[in-house]
């Protein structure tokens, strides 16, 4: 059932392909231990189309080959490649005051030490040398800023705000 309500749905993983002709699937997981996507119940596309259980999972690499409720055949595996896998925000952990998710930094504005707007977060991009947020102001200009305590020393999540300390060549002016 698509969540109503202000509960934002987060991507964990995505169909890549199909494996075999009994309907399993190929998956890449994007949860932190990527075993547990399996443990987050039901999971759902982008819009709340369809939803989805895993019933197995077994890791090929850095891939799952998962089985689904109701995926019976190939065809059926094939439909579902390239199908984001999303599960409401609700469903994660509780953080303490000092902790978020990324997905917590999504659309909270970015304001300088002097108060100054800078614009929104869009995204979070972390490749493994560290994080940076996507940021585009009302002009509907896009800056990337990295976030480390150096240019973002303070993160208040209920009063959705950043506090940054953006470089020189930052551009959203």
């Amino acid at each position: 059932m698509f969540p109503e309500g202000n509960d934002r749905l987060i991507l964990i993983g995505v169909v890549v392909g199909v494996h075999g002709v009994r309907g399993d699937v190929k998956l890449r997981s994007f949860t932190s231990v990527p075993a547990d996507i399996a443990s987050y119940g039901s999971l759902m596309d982008s819009a709340g189309v369809f939803s989805v259980e895993i019933l197995s999972l077994k890791a090929i690499g850095e891939l799952f080959v998962a089985t689904l409720r109701g995926v019976r055949d190939r065809d059926g595996a094939e439909s579902l490649r390239g199908i984001e896998l999303f599960v409401p925000r609700s469903r994660f952990p509780e953080t303490d005051e000092d902790d978020w998710y990324y997905a917590d930094l999504i659309g909270i504005d970015v304001v300088g030490i002097d108060g100054k707007s800078f614009g929104t977060v869009t995204a979070v991009d972390d490749h493994g040398a560290g994080a940076f947020l996507e940021v585009t102001c009302s002009d509907g200009s896009i800056d990337f800023l990295s976030f480390s305590r150096r240019f973002v020393p303070h993160v208040d999540i209920s009063a959705g705000r950043l506090i940054v300390t953006p470089p020189d060549d930052f551009m959203l002016e």
